[in-house]
Order: structure tokens, then sequence, then C-alpha cells
């Protein structure tokens, strides 16, 4: 085993003279002189070594590493050995000239030095009298003793090699473009034959390697050093580097086992001794830096704790004070008062030096030791706003120890669960701000999420009731869903449920309320698949238990909520609300419910009612309310709001009336509105009152306007003016983001038919429309923007030509093909925001339209993006595999042709054949020819394909041709097939039933290729039609066999493309794929004209898709590709 050692401490960098401090910070450094002959000495020492030896020595940089060459050069002469000194540094200041000069002139024989600029060269060239002509052609003459400082292992071993003779290079003209600072890493793999050479000659006599390390080197610089050492006995390594890369190194295995030589400690210790004793060091860095090196030396750590407890050393870093805290912990000292004079200083607590302070008290201190921890002073006076962390960590330390201990460990979570629920209603106090502003933070939802984690325990333990923990529970999380945002009532809601599901079976109705809560924080960042999921396990866990008619009411009305958000299905929400009338009933005969309970319930029960357009039935409820409640301060606030729901409920029952015109009706709507606004005006300020007021105003002011006498005007602008006014500046909530949009609106209609005034009424469509802001993230968005659009066309406030203009008409002729493609994209984003989500799921609640999900409403994903590339190429190429895998390549690397900025959700199948592209491999050789990889990620993207080749006798080529650049395993390529078979008869127009069996029928003429042969059994259930018998179970998977099975049930089950579509999306799973592989043949079949106008116009970027399948289609018919022959 070789011996390494390790010289540290050097101090030249640090404390040299002309280090940039105070006069009264520097003291005189007698000894330095000394220091550097120790370390010649220590080198010279060795010269007859028979072992390896590597020495670093830390910190000597600069002058003083070439004061220390001149100095070992001296030694060398005077010992009359042999040497040649060659230097690579980077560049040289005005005082290593003077040394170099110096140096240079003591050699007693001609050498070679090598410098990296011309000029550096140059200098050195003339001081050992080397002539400018030798420079390309140096060799270096036979040395005892090798002496080099420079930055690279391999020009060691390869100017020593050529010293040797056994290697024969031109220097200069092999590396002349490469720096001489370059890595160590790459130069080591440069020279690795020529280093094995070095180390494996037999040396006459030592060699000494000076190598200058820093930080830019790799780390595995001493492993391979330490190798080399091993295989080369006679050479010593020296190694320079700076404190940062040494300590950066100091657990690395070679160094550990190092054998070390400390220099000069005492001078180090006794200059750091000097500067403490001043207790008055003024220079920040300095102070930092003895308190750096003061760890591990206890004299030292005396004077420190004197000097920090006798001044203020708000400058001073915490890391260098936990350090010297850390260093008195490991030495497993016992003096109690000093250890809490230097945790009294810390002010940043970190967890790594709170557990080193317990596991100083965790042998054989009992519990009280700890519990002083607690209460120290010093904690609750110099860092109250860590109190809560460091509380914890000792905690957990406690209960580590006292786990198996039960009444030391329950009083331990009580006292922890105790302290966090403290910690939370200060945090929601405080307007939910953070409790703390430094690295250790504290939350409303992490301090809940802490306060249940510990009270759980109590419960499972029984300390505590479960329903005295349920009451609380339910109380603290309707205070942070009104005080908390909303992405952390995510996780509030998560914990919530999780909590509840823990505790007794029996107890279902908090069950409910939990995933109730759930369902709403869903709700609120618009997660609407999350929300579908949450309802749908609400729902399955109602038909468990009996006697929850309250929690069934609550939630089948916020399942009508769920439906009012994503969509304007009335019949869906009325189908919801009849079920939470039958409960309410349920509850009533019950008697056991308070009439306060009724009141709130009626309430909500009426004002959905009135949003599903079941007017008659929410005139029923809410009048139950007024006929209950009575005024009084805490009740004029929902009774003004129950007002005015009445009075919308008579409004448009008036409208909805067939038998036309209601002076009743709008006599009770009038006394409606009026003692709403009465109400309003005694609540006392909230945002809940204010934004009630304003959507009363508004109310009024709507009755005001259309009022046939022009003396109500100027109040109808008075009445929108304070409504607008009462509305926040940035909306909360869509709610109010629509009503103030709504308001803006309403004024701008009040200036239209009024006074005529167009640019005010143009300039508040305008802060409409910033209002609602550039996404759609509603159909409410939708609907208002259109309904501005159209009023400002119709006044001329905008020129609408160019939009009509350019807005794409679908001709008859161009119907199927622009059909096929629109419906596989809308059929992608109908099924985009529920993929994933069970069947079972959406039996309870089924979707009936599109709605929005992760992303904006009619966002399409990787189906959609690979067609269209597809199209593109056809259009602009006529089909060209190379530019289709660049389109392709640029989806996947650049976004484009997506409908978010980036491609999502893609395929490991397509991901890997993608990369193969990006790494140069050819389309044709790029697919997956592996069974398992049949997923229907080329099915997918066929469509186009299909058409464009539907009449070429080539077509089922090109159709397994761009199966395979993905997907080449002949299953993906007969299910391509299949589908373009599909595709081809109803381009002739063939009925469905048609088409199917001709689809049979070509896949008949195949089953002679051998290479199907094996794979036709897959598809027996499409062949036969037993998948349309109802003897096949469908399901809607990503195997594309599967996939297959249930695009075409769903398109011959079904009669329109509306029904196809919410038919296939039901089934759940890959609903996106499969969905836009039926879209594309229902499109196809039915026409353009026949996919809901609003599904098309809710399509992110539906322009750019509509125009590129006019122009595909416009490809079809100039190519005569698409008529087919009968």
């Amino acid at each position: 085993m070789s011996t390494v050692v390790l010289v540290e401490k050097g101090v030249y960098m640090f404390f040299r003279k002309n280090c940039n401090y105070h006069k009264e910070d520097t003291l005189p450094l007698v000894g330095r002189d000394v220091e550097i002959k120790d370390f010649l000495d220590e080198l010279t020492g060795m010269n007859n070594h028979e072992q390896p030896k590597i020495l670093v020595y830390n910190g000597a940089q600069g002058i003083g590493k070439s004061r220390l060459c001149l100095q070992f050069i001296e030694i060398v002469k005077n010992q009359k050995k042999k040497y040649v000194h060659i230097d690579f540094s980077k560049g040289m200041i005005k005082d290593d000239f003077e040394f170099f000069s110096r140096l240079f002139e003591q050699l007693n024989e001609k050498g070679i030095v090598l410098g990296e600029t011309k000029k550096h060269l140059d200098y050195i060239s003339d001081k050992i009298n080397v002539t400018k002509n030798n420079k390309q052609n140096m060799l270096i003459p036979a040395a005892d003793l090798l002496f080099l400082g420079t930055f690279s292992l391999g020009f060691i071993s390869l100017l020593y090699g050529v010293s040797k003779g056994f290697m024969n290079r031109d220097i200069t003209a092999s590396h002349k473009e490469k720096s001489l600072g370059q890595s160590i890493d790459t130069l080591f793999y440069s020279w690795k034959e020529d280093i094995e050479k070095v180390c494996k000659k037999d040396i006459a006599s030592p060699l000494v390697i000076f190598i200058d390390l820093d930080q830019s080197h790799n780390n595995n610089w001493l492993p391979r050093i330490k190798k080399l050492a091993l295989q080369s006995p006679g050479v010593m390594w020296v190694l320079f580097c700076d404190d940062d890369f040494y300590w950066k190194h100091s657990q690395e295995d070679v160094v550990k086992k190092c054998t070390r030589i400390i220099l000069l400690e005492k001078l180090l210790e006794n200059h750091c001794a000097e500067l403490l004793k001043r207790k008055n060091i003024t220079n920040v860095e300095l102070q930092n830096k003895v308190f750096e090196l003061s760890v591990g030396k206890p004299e030292l750590i005396k004077l420190l704790i004197d000097y920090i407890l006798e001044r203020d050393i708000e400058k001073v870093s915490d890391l260098n004070v936990a350090n010297i805290l850390s260093y008195y912990l490991s030495e497993a000292r016992r003096d109690e008062q000093a250890l809490l004079q230097i945790l009294a200083v810390v002010r940043s607590w970190d967890q790594e030096l709170l557990r080193s302070i317990m596991s100083h008290f965790s042998t054989g201190f009992p519990i009280t030791e700890i519990d002083k921890l607690y209460n120290y002073s010093f904690i609750k006076k110099r860092d109250k706003q860590n109190e809560w962390y460091i509380l914890d960590i000792f905690g957990q330390e406690l209960l580590k120890r006292y786990s198996k201990t039960d009444y030391l460990k329950y009083d331990i979570h009580y006292f922890l669960s105790g302290y966090y629920c403290t910690a939370l209603q200060q945090s929601l106090n405080n307007n939910n701000e953070l409790i703390l502003q430094k690295k250790s933070t504290i939350a409303p939802h992490e301090a809940f999420e802490e306060a249940l984690e510990h009270s759980l325990v109590l419960v499972e333990g029984q300390i505590i009731h479960e329903d005295e923990f349920i009451s609380w529970l339910e109380k603290t999380v309707s205070l942070m869903s009104e005080r908390c945002p909303s992405s952390d009532l995510i996780l509030v809601a998560n914990k919530y449920v999780k909590a509840m599901n823990k505790l007794s079976q029996k107890n279902i109705p908090p069950k409910l309320n939990a995933y109730i809560y759930k369902g709403k924080a869903m709700r609120l960042v618009r997660n609407y698949k999350g929300a579908l999921e949450v309802y749908a396990e609400a729902l399955s866990l109602i038909k468990k238990t009996k006697d929850t008619y309250k929690e069934t009411i609550q939630l089948h009305l916020d399942i009508a909520r769920f439906y009012l958000e994503i969509y304007y299905d009335g019949e869906a929400v009325a189908a919801t609300l009849v079920k939470a009338e039958e409960e309410l009933t349920k509850l009533i005969d019950t008697k056991t419910t308070d009439e306060s309970v009724l009141i709130f319930l009626w309430l909500e029960l009426g004002e959905l009612m009135y949003s599903a357009k079941m007017y008659e039935e929410s005139i029923k409820y809410l009048e139950k309310v007024t006929n209950t409640l009575e005024e009084s301060e805490t009740t004029n606030l929902i009774l003004a709001e129950t007002y005015y729901h009445l009075t919308n409920a008579h409004i448009f029952s008036i409208l909805n009336d067939k038998k036309g015109f209601c002076e009743k009706k709008e006599s009770l709507a009038k006394e409606c509105i009026d003692k709403a606004y009465e109400l309003v005006k005694k609540c006392s300020d909230s945002p809940e009152k204010n934004f009630l007021h304003a959507k009363i105003l508004n109310n009024i002011g709507n009755s005001l306007r259309k009022s046939k006498n022009e003396s109500d005007k100027p109040e109808a602008e008075i009445k929108y003016e304070q409504a607008l006014k009462l509305l926040t500046e940035e909306p909360r909530t869509n709610y109010e983001k629509h009503q103030k949009a709504r308001t803006h609106i309403n004024l701008a209609k009040l200036y239209l038919s009024w006074t005529e005034k167009f640019h005010e009424a143009n300039s508040h469509f305008e802060k409409a429309l910033k209002t609602i802001g550039n996404k759609n993230t509603s159909s409410w968005d939708e609907n208002l923007k259109k309904e501005i659009q159209k009023k400002r066309c119709k006044h001329n406030l905008i020129d609408c030509s160019k939009e009509i203009s350019t807005k794409p008409i679908v001709t008859e002729k161009e119907s199927p093909i622009v059909g096929a493609l629109m419906g596989l994209a809308v059929g992608d984003a109908l099924g985009t925001p529920i993929e994933g989500v069970e069947k079972t799921v959406l039996d309870r609640i089924p979707i009936n339209t599109m709605i929005q999900g992760e992303f904006p409403l009619g966002t399409w994903s990787d189906d959609t993006s690979l067609t269209f590339c597809l199209v593109k190429n056809i259009i602009e190429k006529g089909y060209c595999i190379e530019h289709l895998k660049d389109l392709y390549l640029k989806w996947y690397n650049e976004g484009e042709m997506t409908a978010t900025g980036y491609a999502f959700s893609v395929g490991d199948t397509i991901k890997k054949a993608l990369e193969k592209l990006n790494n140069g491999i050819n389309p044709l050789e790029s697919g997956d020819k592996a069974e398992k990889s049949n997923g229907n990620g080329s099915l997918m993207r066929i469509l186009p394909a299909s058409i464009y080749f539907s009449k070429s006798k080539d077509m089922c080529h090109f159709i397994q041709q761009n199966s395979s650049i993905t997907h080449a395993h002949q299953i993906s390529n007969l299910a391509c097939l299949l589908y373009s078979f599909m595709v081809k008869a109803l381009l002739a127009g063939k009925q469905k039933s048609e088409a199917y069996y001709y689809m049979i029928e070509e896949a008949n003429k195949l089953k002679s290729e051998e290479k199907f042969s094996t794979e036709w059994v897959h598809f027996d259930h499409i062949l036969t039609g037993s998948i349309l018998d109802g003897n096949k179970k469908i399901s809607a998977g990503s195997y594309v066999v599967l996939t297959l099975e249930a695009a075409l049930w769903a398109f011959m089950k079904t009669d329109t493309y509306k029904d196809c579509m919410l038919k296939v999306i039901n089934l759940g799973g890959d609903t996106d794929t499969v969905a836009a592989i039926a879209g594309g043949l229902a499109g196809l079949h039915y026409g353009y004209s026949e996919i809901p106008e609003e599904w098309t116009q809710s399509l992110q970027k539906s322009h750019m898709l509509l125009n590129m399948s006019k122009d595909f289609a416009k490809k079809c018919f100039d190519t005569n590709f698409y008529s087919v022959e009968n």
C-alpha cells in the first residue's frame, strides 16, 4: 500500500501581506519562510523513498507557489541533481516574472519551457536561450530529476516520455490549438497509453510531479492519481489545490486513508487566537474565516465563545456558528452551560443541527432534561418565528425514543397536535400569510397536515373521541376553504378524505362530507376530471348506507353545480336536482332536522333549479325560504339573495311561459328585487354582500334600461356604475368575472339604445372582453364574446367584413373529408379531459358534451397533432416520408402543430420511434416490431392516408408504411388496413352496414398473405361481427384491437355524430384516441355540418384545423384520389 501524505492548511492565499484587509486585522506572519522550508524538507527528505507518495499542498497559489518552486530548485541544485522545470500556467503577473527570471538563471542545464501565450513563450525562450527556430521541434534532454508545475497529467507523462526517449512527438504541432488549461479529464484520456508507459518504465532516480488543480477539474482526479501512484514507485506527486477544492474531496476514500502531516498548525492557531482576543475584527470576511478555521480546535473554541457572547455578531455566518456547535456536540462534551451559550446565538436552525443537539442528549438523559429544551428562553425569545420548527424537530426525536412508551408517546402527540392547531389558527387569522418568512416556513395547509397527523394518533389511541375529532376537522376545513388559496385546498381535501377513511367504516356521513369538500376543491381549480371521479366514488358510498339524507342532498346539489360549470345541460342538472328533491322529502319526513338546515337546502335547491330552467319549482323552494326566515342582522343577506333569485325566477318564468306576458308575475318580480335591494343595504360590508349588491343593482339597471319611460335611463346608468364599483378589480371566481363582464355589456347596451354614445359603448365592450380574458375557461366565456361581437358588428363599432370573409365555408363536396378530419379533432378534444376515467365513474355521472380538463376547453392531443402533420405533408408534398419525419420531429421537439405549444401525453412506442428518428435512423426502420408495442398510436393518425390513397392500387402498401414509422408489428398494420377499408367504402357513399361488410370482404382477400397468417385471430370479434350483436364486452383500451373494436361499435350503434361521440367517451379508458378514431368515421359519414357547432367552435385553433382540412380535400380532388370505384 502506498503512503499518501496530505499537506494542508497553507495560509498564503489568506494571510499573505497583500491581502485586502484593514490594517488593524493583519498580524505579522513570522514563520512564513519556515513553513516553506518545512514543506521542502518533507519533499527532499523523501527523495530516496521506495513507495510512491502523494502530497497535497492546500492553499499554495500564485506567488506562494512560485516561491516554493524557486526554493525547491535551490535545494535540488545544492544536492547536485539534474532537473528540467516546465510550467504551463495560463498567464503570469509581474511578480511571477521576477521569480521565474531568477529561477531560470539558476538552471545548470538547458531545458525547454512551454508557455500558453506567445508573449510568455518569447519571454522564457529569451531567458533560457532557446532559439525561435527550434520552437516547433522541442525535445527535452535526459534528466535525473524532472520537476513539473502544470495543469495536465497528459503533458506530464508526454514530456517525461520524450525526455526518456520512448516517445517521440511534435508537442507544439499536435497541441497548438488546445488550451493548456484543459480539464484533467480530457487530457487523461488523450495520453492514457503514454501515462501507462511512464508508469511501467523503470525510473533511475526519483521523479517529482507538481500538478496545479482547481475546481474545474473532474471529481475523479484523486482515484486516478492514486492508481498511477500504485503503478509508479519512485514517483512523488505534489498536488496544489485551493481550500474549496480540498474540502470538497476531503471525504473521498483516497483522502480518508491518507496519513496527515499538519504543517504550521501552531502558527495558524496563534494567529486566530490573537485576532479573537482583540474582540473587534472589523472585516466580515476575515471574521468568518477565523470562525471557520477555529472548528476542531478546543482552545480556539473557548476564545470563540467569549468572542460571540461579548459582541454583536449580526453579520457572522450562521453556518459557521452551526459548524462550531456541531463540533462541540461531536466531542460529546457535557458542559451544558457552554452549549446554551452557543445555542443562544444561532438564529437560523436547520434539521441536521437540531438532530445533533438531540443526539447530544440521547444517552443517559431522562425526559425531564429534554423538556428543558422545550422551555429554554432563548428559543422563544430569540426565535419566536421558528419556534414551531424547533419544537417539531425535538418532538420527532422524542417520538422515536419513546414510541413504545404509550403515556409518553401520547403526551408528545397531544402537545404537537395542540401546537399545530394554534399555528394553523394564527396563520388563518393573518389572512393566510405564512407564519414564517425564513427558510423554515409553515403555511396553513402544512400546519393542518401536521395537526391532523398527530390528532389521528390520539383518536386511534382513544385519547380523544372520534366525534370530537370530526367536529374539529369539519370546522377547520370549512374555515380553510374561505381563507386559503384554491391550490392549497386540494392538498387539504386529500388529507381530509384520507383521514376520514381511516376512521370507523360505520361513520359514513362524515366521509361523504369529505368527498363533497374534495369535489368542491377540484372544481375550484377546474380539475373537472378529478371532481368527476370524486363524486362517482361518493355516489357508490351512498349505496352502502342509509340515513344520509342531508349529505346525499348536498352531494346531488354539488353534482348539479358540477354539471352547470362544465356545460349548459339543463336536462342533466334537472335529473340530479329531482334526486336531491326526493332525498329532501325523506329528510323532512324523519322530522330530525333543524329548520335552519332546511332553509339552506331550500335556498340551494331553488337557486339551482332556476339555473336548470325549472322556474316554477325554483319559485316554490325560494318562497319557502322567504316565508320561513325572519329579518335580522344575521339573516338579511340570505333573504336578500333569496329575493334576488326569486326575481330572476319570476322574470324567466314569464319569458318561458307559452301563454305570454303575465302582469302578476312582473309585479312579483319587481316586489322581489325591491325587497332584495332594501335588505342588502342593511347588511354589513363583506365580499359576499358587495357581490350580491352588485347583482341586484345590475338587475334593477336592466329593468330601468328596458323601461319605455326615457326618464328611467339616467337612473339605469347610475345603477350600473354603482354595481361596477362594488365588483373587485380582479374577480376572484368565474361568477364574479362573468357578472362584471355582464354589467359592462349592459351599460354598453344602454348607451347604444339611449344616447347613441357609440364611443362609450365600445369602451365598455372592450372592458368586458378584457374581464373575460383571452382564454375561454367555460362556454359562458364563449357566449359572452359572441354576444359582444354581434352587438359591435350590428352598430358598426368594428369592421366585421374581414372576419366574415375569412370564415371558412365548407361545400357539400368537401363535407365528408372535412367532416372526417374535424370529426377526429373534435372527438380528441371531447375525450382528452376525461382520459383514464373508469367506465364505472361515467356510468354514475355521464358526460354529454365537451368539458374543460387540465387544459383549456377544446384542447386536442397527439392524435390530432400527428393526424394534421400527415395532412400538412400531403398538402405540401403529396406524401413524402422524409418530409413527414421532419414534421413529426418538429411536433415532438418544438411543439409545432399542437394546441398547447408543446407535445403532451406522448405514448412510449411513439416516443421510442421519434428518438430513433432524432438519432438519424431511417423512418422505414424506426418502428417497433415487438408484439407488446401494439398500442393505438399509428391507428389514431392513419385517417389522412386512408382518404388520400383510397383509390390507389398501392393503398395497402402506403398504409402499412405509414403505420410502421412507429408501430411496425403486423397487428398494428392490420388494424390500420381494416380502418382504411371502412374509410374507403364510406367515401364511396356506402351505408354503414355496407361499409362494414366491405371491410370484411377486403380483409378476407388479405388472409392468403403469409405475413398476416398468425394475426387474424386477434380480429375475430370484428370480422365475425360479434362486437355488434352484444356478445362481446366493449372496452376502450389503448391496445389497438380494443380501440378499433370500440370505435367501430360506437359508430355502428348510433345514428348521429353527437350520439356516437357521447357513446364512445362514456366508455372511459383511452377516451381521446378512441373518440378521435370513431369521430373520423362519424364525421366522414354524416358530414361536417352534422358536427355540433358549439363543439367545432370550442376547438383550440379551430380555424387552422378547418382551413387545413379544406386544403386537404382540394388536394384529394386535384389528384383524383378521392373518387372510389364501386
